[in-house]
């Protein structure tokens, strides 16, 4: 039965969770649409095209596949968004995955928010969010790129301060923390803890920098 779960808002990000559980000796397997999970795997996940829909269409997409992803028994479930945060009201809102991610396991708490991806030039610190871009690194609303996009522009210096105009509901936010990965990727109880179901944690992260897995593998 697998330990560990994700749901990923593009193909691009599931391969990597894909490539990274392999890297640290996991056996994974990715699903995309509506055909059942595997359960003969350490990682098993959904990958669809939510970080390019809006309204009805993401909502659908990414409730179907928390409830299919809900129905296993999982430690760690990870809501895999792109590291440089592509988030709008209209498009990929990331905020609203977080309201999402609520509603399908309401008696969780606050869910981490860790976007560091070293491994990719992406790092976090208090709550500012960097990328590299031409051999140089800019703080997201400063980024050539990230600051001008066109779909999904990052407005703000913080992610605290962003992300409000991600989500068609801000106050889903205020139960969220956006932090540096160390703090994210803190052990959880086992899968018994008395009054809680589902998983133990709910991050969206980049799995790269989850390298405490292999001697925490259940």
């Amino acid at each position: 039965m697998p330990a560990f779960g994700f749901v990923a808002d593009d193909l691009t990000g599931a391969a990597d969770v894909l490539a990274q559980s392999h890297r640290y000796g996991l056996d994974a397997a990715l699903v995309i649409g509506d055909a059942p999970l595997p359960t003969d795997t350490d990682v098993v996940g959904f990958a669809g095209p939510a970080r390019s829909l809006s309204g009805t269409a993401f909502d659908n997409l990414v409730i179907r596949d928390l409830a299919g992803i809900a129905a296993l028994n999982l430690d760690v479930l990870l809501y895999k968004v792109c590291s440089t945060f592509d988030s709008s009201t209209t498009v990929g809102s990331i905020g609203r995955g977080i309201q999402l991610l609520h509603q399908q396991f309401p008696l969780h708490g606050p869910i981490p928010v860790a976007p560091a991806q070293p491994g990719f030039g992406r790092y976090t610190a208090f709550s500012n969010h960097y990328a590299n871009y031409a051999g140089k690194t800019y703080r997201l609303d400063r980024h050539p790129v990230m600051s001008r996009h066109p779909s999904t522009p990052w407005p703000r210096r913080t992610c605290a301060r962003s992300w409000p105009n991600s989500s068609a509901a801000p106050r889903c936010l205020r139960r969220s923390i956006c932090q540096p990965m160390r703090t994210a990727l803190s052990r959880t109880p086992g899968r018994n803890g008395a009054g809680i179901s589902g998983p133990r944690l709910l991050s969206l992260t980049p799995w790269t920098n989850t390298r405490w897995m292999p001697s925490q593998k259940p």
